[in-house]
């Protein structure tokens, strides 16, 4: 049975997207970079290696800053965040970002795995070096997907007026949204947006009428250029909408019944593959929608002390992020029942049978 240590991924609390842009705000600035480079692969990678160095303390025993003998925890870890500044930074950026028109990843992203995946080494060997690794269950996964693709890229015009939807207003809506005040229906809000749309109606009734103006995709009130492509957004607006989801659909999709939740957003419009809201000169993927790129990720679970039946073993079946804490219960010998959404949601541990 493992159950003394587990390496999960929480997120940090002393950095944050607000502080990227605003150096006065980080508390360990890196020597030797701008303002402006905050949010480059190089100054990302140098802020993931301060939260590997303090993993690397804790393992030792110590505390985080590595002056204090505490003794190593029975849980911790950390995100990496390279990769995916990685993935969102354009061609003329530092050394370039994103995937080439060959489908090729451009060399600040290559250098943002090639530092991560060392920095997961670094760690790997301090467990085995203090003999942890057979009784430590390391699992690396991801919140979501990034939605990456090719250049040309396409990035969805997000700056209508939340009143009258009229291009170059307060920013409030996305074209999708923009597209049913402009045919008179009222919005109470819109959220989601990334690669997704998620609109509450003020008016519940009003949803097939705006199902079948978004189904008409007469985005021809949105004139605006895009300054990537020389095209107008109307034409992309409508080649990146995806299916419309309401009522039932919404429920199968197991977010909630809009009838009875004011959580559940009345309309859900997912953007397709390669699309995002946003400027298209800034960055080259996103996430938060309902594509296999925002929601299919990688799960990896691996210990020294797994069996020889899970050494190197693929497991085919469908599992979900959400498995990983009854299953980080588990291992510690604690019970996963006692976890209210495990109670709720019937989640069941990962199918690590015969650890």
């Amino acid at each position: 049975m493992i159950n003394q240590q587990v390496l999960l991924t929480p997120t940090p609390t002393f950095f944050n997207d607000a502080t990227k842009g605003n150096p006065a705000l980080f508390k360990a600035p890196p020597a030797g970079f701008r303002a402006s480079q905050f949010t480059s692969v190089a100054t990302t990678s140098t802020y993931d290696d301060l939260k590997v160095k303090q993993i690397l303390n804790e393992i030792d025993g110590l505390n985080d800053s590595g002056t204090i003998k505490e003794g190593t925890p029975a849980i911790f870890g950390l995100n990496f965040q390279a990769v995916s500044v990685g993935e969102k930074e354009t061609a003329s950026q530092f050394n370039g970002g994103g995937i080439d028109n060959y489908g090729n990843a451009r060399p600040d992203l290559v250098s943002a795995v090639a530092h991560t995946d060392a920095s997961i080494g670094l760690i790997l060997d301090e467990l085995k070096k203090k003999g942890l690794d057979s009784s430590t269950l390391v699992i690396l996964t991801a919140k979501h997907g990034q939605n990456p693709r090719q250049d040309p890229t396409v990035g969805l015009s997000s700056t209508f007026d939340s009143v009258t939807g009229v291009t170059g207003g307060d920013g409030n809506l996305t074209a999708v949204a923009a597209l049913l005040v402009k045919n008179g229906i009222q919005i109470a809000s819109e959220r989601g947006q990334d690669t997704s749309s998620l609109i509450f109606l003020k008016n519940p009734s009003d949803v097939r009428k705006a199902v079948a103006l978004l189904n008409a995709k007469n985005y021809s009130f949105d004139h605006t250029i895009d300054p990537k492509t020389g095209v107008a957004f109307s034409t992309e607006d409508a080649a990146a909408q995806g299916p419309v989801l309401y009522g039932q659909s919404i429920i199968n999709a197991g977010l909630g019944d809009p009838r009875t939740s004011d959580r559940t957003p009345d309309i859900i419009v997912p953007l397709k593959t390669g699309y995002f809201f946003g400027n298209a000169t800034k960055k080259r993927a996103e996430h938060g929608g309902f594509t296999d790129a925002d929601t299919h990720v990688a799960l990896i679970a691996g210990s020294t002390g797994f069996s020889r039946n899970l050494q190197g073993k693929t497991i085919s079946k469908t599992v979900s992020t959400t498995q990983i804490a009854p299953t980080t219960l588990q291992v510690l010998g604690l019970n996963p029942q006692r976890l209210q959404g495990v109670q709720i949601d019937r989640t069941q541990t990962l199918p690590l049978n015969g650890r």
